[in-house]
C-alpha cells in the first residue's frame, strides 16, 4: 500500500486526524488487539459511523498510525550530516527511540517483537522497519569511518555483529519499556531517562569498532547521559 504524507501541523485538525490521534493514545493503552471502533467513537462523542466513513475498519486505523511512523522515520536518514560525529547520531537515536515510544501501540503489534535481525522476521512491516534501520546505520558507519570515529578494516563479520546489535539495541528498547512501564522501578526512572539510556545501549554496540577518539566521545556522552544531562 503506497503511503502519503499525513497532516502532522494543521492548526484546525480534521475528523480524520483527530481520529487518528485518539486511536495512537487508545492503541497505546490497550494494544491493538484489544482496539475497538465503537470505544474510540465513544470517547471522541461520535457515531462508529463517523469513524467508518473515514475508515472502513479498526487495520485500516492502524495501518495509517503505521504509515505515519514509517513517513517520519524517513526523516531520520537526512539528518546524517558529512560532519556526522558520536553525539549526533546518539541524538538520532534518541529521537528514534522517542519515536518508537510515541507509536509504541502499533509498533508492539506490527514491528515490536525480538526477532530483529534481517532476514528472521515474517512480516512485510518487520522487513521494511529493519531495512530502514540497516540502511541508517550502515551510511553512519561509513561517515563515522570517514571521520576517524570508527576503526578502517574491520572483518565484515564483525561489523554484520555490529549492525544487528544496535538493530537489536534498538527495536528491543521499546519491548522492554512497555513491559516495565508499570513497574515501581521503571516510573522511577522516567521516560526521557529510559530513552536516553536506550539511546546510549545502541550506541554502545560500536563499542568493538570505535577508533580512541570513537571511544573517547563515547565516554564522554556516556557520562552527561549518566548525570541526566538532555544534550551531549
Amino acid at each position: 500500500m503506497a503511503r502519503t504524507k499525513t497532516e502532522y501541523n494543521d492548526k484546525m485538525p480534521s475528523t480524520r486526524r483527530t481520529i487518528l490521534d485518539k486511536a495512537l493514545q487508545t492503541v497505546n493503552q490497550v494494544g491493538e488487539a484489544d482496539f475497538r471502533i465503537d470505544a474510540l467513537a465513544g470517547e471522541l462523542g461520535l457515531s462508529p459511523g463517523n469513524i467508518t466513513y473515514h475508515f472502513a475498519k479498526k487495520d485500516d486505523i492502524c495501518t495509517a498510525l503505521w504509515n505515519e511512523l514509517m513517513d517520519r522515520f524517513d526523516t531520520f536518514d537526512v539528518m546524517l550530516s558529512s560532519m556526522l560525529d558520536l553525539k549526533q547520531l546518539y541524538l538520532i537515536v534518541r529521537a528514534m527511540n522517542g519515536l518508537l515510544w510515541d507509536y509504541r501501540g502499533v509498533v508492539m503489534s506490527r514491528g515490536g517483537d525480538i526477532r530483529l535481525v534481517a532476514g528472521s522476521d515474517d512480516k512485510p512491516e518487520n522487513q521494511s522497519v529493519s531495512q530502514m534501520t540497516y540502511d541508517l546505520f550502515n551510511k553512519a558507519h561509513d561517515i563515522l569511518r570517514r571521520n576517524g570515529y570508527l576503526r578502517d578494516n574491520v572483518p565484515d563479520m564483525m561489523m554484520q555483529s555490529v549492525l544487528d546489535s544496535e538493530n537489536i539495541m534498538l527495536r528491543s528498547w521499546i519491548n522492554f519499556r512497555v513491559v516495565t512501564q508499570t513497574c515501581d522501578q521503571e516510573k522511577a526512572v522516567g521516560e526521557n531517562e529510559s530513552i536516553n539510556r536506550g539511546a546510549l545501549t545502541t550506541i554502545y554496540a560500536m563499542y568493538p569498532v570505535l577508533t580512541k577518539k570513537g571511544r573517547e566521545e563515547f565516554a564522554e556522552i556516556s557520562q552527561k547521559v549518566e548525570k541526566g544531562a538532555m544534550d551531549v
